[in-house]
């Protein structure tokens, strides 16, 4: 069902790249991503 979800739901990129794999960060797989999210935008701006 969470695949399948995601298929109809990603948009931002080809879904044929999106990938759902357990998390290997542990509980601060969020904070990280989300800090990698915000330096990639800092440096493309």
């Amino acid at each position: 069902p969470m695949e399948a979800t995601m298929r109809k739901r990603v948009s931002i990129m080809p879904v044929e790249q999106v990938q759902i794999v357990p998390a290997a960060l542990g509980e601060q797989a969020g904070v990280i991503g989300s800090a990698l999210w915000a330096k990639t935008i800092v440096e493309s701006s």
